[in-house]
């Protein structure tokens, strides 16, 4: 089936496997599911199997829902949006991104605009973000490059590299949180520990604003 620009397609299954491909030039097809259109650009998918596959052209935009099972995005999307109880969740690159899951390592290479990500005990990893929100009760956060970055943890430590003139919020109860700045880097900080180390090696200024709140965790801002 041949598709357009801003395509909107929704997939909806039951503890099962789901791989999407997006590449220039696809035509929209799903192996293991059923297919239809839903009006004004939007389709959507369900299947009763334990795996189904969707292959679309790229910049399509997707609406998740998984009971359980791994969810896999290959390729450049538009707004990528997840919702699965667990399963690991990986995206290659995305417009917007936003995932909520219980369980299961969530994997992220590159999103341009905002990053949203609700786990309960997930380990997550992103490669480029530009505006990232992330909760996890258990589990470790890491995020390679990002400017705005809202974190909080229970107990999964936080390590985080950002961009120039960043803007960080981190917050943790019981873990270590370990931030590194661009080079030159002079930020405005707020560094608290109630049990734990406090180190920087960047001097302060107004180069944007790094804020860290831990309860029994030490806390390293440096600069590269």
């Amino acid at each position: 089936m041949a598709a357009g620009a801003g395509l909107l397609l929704t997939i909806t299954v039951r503890s099962a496997a789901v791989r999407v491909v997006a590449e220039a030039g696809r035509e929209l097809a799903v192996r293991k599911g059923h297919i239809e259109a839903d009006g004004a650009g939007r389709w959507r998918v369900e299947s009763d199997h334990s795996s189904v596959e969707v292959e679309c052209p790229e910049g399509t935009s997707l609406a998740i829902a998984n009971t359980s099972g791994r969810v896999e995005c290959r390729g450049e999307f538009g707004d990528v949006r997840i919702t699965t109880s667990s399963g690991r969740v990986e995206i290659d690159r995305a417009t917007e991104v936003d995932v909520r899951t219980t369980s299961g390592r969530v994997a992220i290479e590159d999103c341009t605009g905002s990053c949203t990500i609700r786990t309960t005990s997930s380990r997550v990893e992103v490669g480029h973000a530009g505006d990232a929100d992330v909760a996890t009760t258990s589990g470790r956060i890491t995020l390679h490059e990002v400017t705005r970055l809202n974190a909080q943890s229970v107990s999964g430590s936080i390590h985080v590299t950002a961009r120039a003139s960043p803007d960080l919020s981190i917050r943790t109860m019981s873990a270590g949180v370990d931030v590194t700045l661009a080079p030159g880097s002079t930020p405005a900080t707020d560094l608290r520990s109630t049990s734990g180390k406090v180190r920087t090696t960047c001097p302060s200024g107004h180069d944007g604003q790094v804020d860290v709140e831990t309860g029994s965790g030490s806390i390293t801002v440096r600069c590269r």
